[in-house]
């Protein structure tokens, strides 16, 4: 986490946010999101505790998987810790495009989809000419 020695804030700075915030560690074992709350607080944004339709920002990171799909499909702000920190450096609401959030589990869900549905072939045996194989008992030699 990237913290100003000297934070620069305002009270007024992030007053038109109204943030939902989901910061985990990396193994999820630790919930760090209440000091991007009081950050956020700081400045003047309101933080609710609850995904709703007046959230306009979620800061994330190691988040749920479902937090980003909702933050989406809202059209709200996806943003990092480090928009958080940068605002509180330089005292001014900076723009979010500079610090978007990053989903590692994005794409996730879509390989658990193909892995699914290359084991339903694997199951389906490929047959002609007296050959009965299943596509998992081919060799293909790697490149």
């Amino acid at each position: 986490t990237v913290l100003s020695p000297h934070p620069v804030t305002g009270p007024s700075v992030l007053k038109d946010v109204v943030a939902y915030v989901e910061v985990w560690s990396s193994n999820r074992a630790e919930n760090h999101s209440e000091t991007f709350i009081n950050h956020l607080v700081r400045m003047g944004a309101k933080v609710s505790k609850i995904f709703n339709k007046h959230i306009t920002h979620v800061v994330f990171k190691e988040g749920w998987q479902s937090t980003w799909n909702k933050a989406q499909k809202a059209g709200v702000k996806l943003v990092s810790i480090l928009w958080v920190d940068k605002c509180r450096e330089v005292g001014v609401h900076i723009d979010e495009s500079l610090f978007p959030a990053i989903n590692i589990n994005e794409g996730l869900s879509t390989l658990t989809e193909k892995k699914k549905n290359i084991n339903a072939c694997n199951s389906k045996p490929i047959s002609g000419q007296g050959l009965s194989l299943s596509v998992a008992e081919l060799y293909i030699p790697s490149a």
